[in-house]
């Protein structure tokens, strides 16, 4: 009987987290009314300044798993004292960072205290309905609110916050009919590097928040995407009454469909801003912005474009890839016309000087006029063919070591190399044909093609800490250990910094894999057995992700091999290929190279910090050649 009676009062206890109407706060200055919502982390209540009688809206800090209501009904307690006094002081500082914004489209905040063991602030009350209870809404309307969401959006961006809990319920439309932001309890401040600063616990709505969201080291680096993510989201949800699908749905294969009712035109729209990739979506507002109003109003005639192009930023969108030409050649650039200018200026003050000593005053203005174009676009054309040659030559300095024709003399199947007491090997993979690509993946790895592979050899690790520093001196990852973690943190140029002096050292002629030898290899080559994963269909017997890393990088060769000996395919660190990022081709290929220009290079494997399907054989990424982070690293290839 006891037992039962304790039992009873547990759950009183917690079903009854919230605190009383009527309960005061701040010695009588506020007066509780009811509770308006209630999250994981707090509790919003409606509340009365009883000093102006002004309705206010009063957020407390109450993590609902953590935290418990004691008898009295306002007071809170927790097990643990020191991780709770932390949460607080960081939520305080959260609300005080809050009170600093002011804007149209923002909720303001007016005081921030603590009490009852646990902290408040309070801001004014919106009186209106949210965007959640409006329901499907017209799309000329739902986009003037979305607009007002956006310019709020900018604002706290340009302040390096993230909102991180963009969705209709949390986006009032008041008596005004404007749209008002409200809800920062999850929000994130980050340093003028771009680096979290915020470490109050990570949290996340599933149909609106981007896979990145749902770990805490997704968003430690400050990335307006995450939040424009969920703002496609809110428009799917507003504009159709839909829920949209969770993320980690559309990462396992589900396709983002568009529902009955929506425009083609903002389904583009929507498409973009809900890529599984941070870089495929909008990078800041202004882009968002810019994509939204390059779409056509719908009239029937919608602009084609394929699912491909879906999966391209912005820029991308701007080049036409061509096929690598065989023996490229420098272009002239356009002209531009304040060179131009300035060249000609150089041109008239030469010929000035130079007939101002054969021809009288009378003639020097004449064949000035006619010198200084001549001379002028001379000069400007001579100096644009050596600006384009020298371009030519920096993008082009590694190209021979990605000829078939150089060879290193290899003859073992696997070739153990030393430099500076550091040894490693290289395993060779026998060339074959294969299908490259997934028709069950993202739009960018279909359609799948046939792609023929000569012999090479591939990197039986990648490369390590210990490796880096005995060729460069220095070791620049972020993840230090025993010198047999990868080495991280490098981008695409550094990595070719590293193979020039390793070349040097050895007399060998290493480079990256391109595209094609890599996911050959992840594949097992011509032992494949066609698994989802390098060496397996289950990612815990065979790479470290964001499932089981605990957030970090780990020693190489630590997880079972692939059907051909080679370790960490599957996650660990993204790994940089040599080709530019673009779509593929139907057609047959044999050792493609990739497109002959771009403005981001092809990354492969997945990582430490990314979900399971990032590590799939197939899957793509890519990043700017000359962007380091903590999950990019590599591994060699030669002939």
């Amino acid at each position: 009987m006891k037992q039962t009676e304790e039992t009873q009062q547990t759950d009183y206890m917690d079903s009854a987290i919230d605190v009383e109407a009527g309960a005061e706060l701040c010695f009588g200055k506020y007066k509780l009314l009811k509770v308006l919502g209630q999250g994981g982390f707090g509790i919003t209540y409606m509340g009365l300044h009883t000093g102006l009688g002004k309705t206010v809206a009063i957020k407390e800090y109450f993590p609902k798993d953590v935290f418990r209501r004691m008898e009295d009904g306002t007071h809170v307690s927790y097990s643990n004292k020191s991780i709770s006094r932390k949460n607080i002081e960081r939520f305080l500082r959260e609300a005080r960072t809050m009170a600093g914004l002011r804007h149209d489209y923002i909720v303001s905040v007016t005081d921030v205290f603590e009490e009852n063991n646990t902290a408040y602030y309070v801001m004014d009350y919106v009186e209106g309905r949210s965007l959640e209870d409006r329901g499907r809404l017209n799309e000329n309307v739902a986009l003037k609110y979305v607009r007002q969401v956006a310019d709020a959006l900018r604002y706290i961006h340009s302040r390096n916050i993230l909102h991180l809990d963009i969705k209709p319920a949390n986006i009032m439309i008041d008596s005004s009919d404007r749209a008002v932001l409200i809800d920062f309890g999850i929000s994130k401040h980050y340093d003028k590097e771009g680096n979290i600063e915020s470490s109050t616990t990570t949290g996340y709505s599933a149909s609106y928040s981007p896979v990145e969201q749902m770990t805490p080291s997704g968003i430690a680096q400050f990335s307006p995407s995450t939040d424009i993510y969920a703002l496609g989201a809110t428009i799917y949800k507003i504009t159709s009454g839909m829920t949209p699908p969770v993320s980690t749905l559309l990462a396992g294969g589900e396709v983002l469909t568009r529902p009955e009712g929506m425009s083609e035109r903002l389904f583009k729209v929507v498409s973009r801003c809900m890529e599984l990739k941070r870089y495929d979506r909008p990078q800041s507002v202004d882009e968002f912005l810019v994509l939204l109003d390059s779409q056509p109003a719908s009239d029937g005639r919608e602009q084609q474009h394929t699912k491909q192009e879906h999966t391209q930023t912005l820029h991308e969108e701007t080049i036409r890839e061509q096929p690598r030409p065989a023996s490229p050649k420098p272009q002239k650039k356009k002209r531009n016309v304040p060179a131009i200018v300035v060249f000609s200026i150089l041109g008239a003050a030469i010929a000035y000087l130079f007939f101002s000593y054969i021809f009288v005053a009378g003639f020097r203005s004449i064949l000035c006029a006619i010198i200084v174009t001549v001379l002028g676009i001379y000069l400007y054309n001579q100096y644009s063919i050596q600006q384009s040659i020298k371009q030519h030559e920096r993008d082009n300095q590694y190209n021979y070591l990605y000829s078939s024709e150089v060879s290193n003399g290899f003859t073992k199947d696997v070739e153990a190399i030393s430099v500076n007491s550091v040894t490693f090997d290289m395993i060779r993979i026998k060339g074959s044909t294969f299908r490259m690509g997934s028709n069950n993946g993202e739009s960018d790895e279909k359609p799948v093609h046939n792609v023929t592979i000569s012999d090479y050899y591939i990197g039986k690790t990648e490369v390590t800490q210990e490796l880096w520093e005995a060729v460069m001196g220095s070791n620049p990852s972020y993840f230090k250990g025993d010198g047999q973690r990868p080495v991280e943190s490098v981008s695409w140029e550094d990595c070719h910094e590293f193979i020039r002096k390793l070349n040097s050292l050895t007399g060998k002629h290493f480079r990256l894999p391109t595209e094609a030898e890599w996911e050959y290899a992840a594949r097992g080559g011509n032992r494949s057995e066609s698994y989802t994963y390098s060496g397996g269909g289950n990612i815990d017997a065979v790479g470290w992700y964001s499932g089981n890393s605990g957030n970090t990088t780990h020693n190489v060769a630590t997880k079972r091999p692939n059907e051909l000996g080679l370790y960490d395919m599957s996650g660990n660190v993204y790994e940089w290929c040599y080709d530019w990022k673009g779509s593929y081709d139907s057609g047959s290929a044999t050792n493609p190279k990739g497109p002959g220009s771009g403005s981001r290079r092809v990354v492969r494997g997945g990582g430490w910090d990314f979900f399971a399907v990032s590590c799939r054989v197939s899957y793509r990424d890519y990043s700017s050649p000359s962007n380091r982070d903590n999950n990019l690293g590599f591994r060699l290839a030669c002939q």
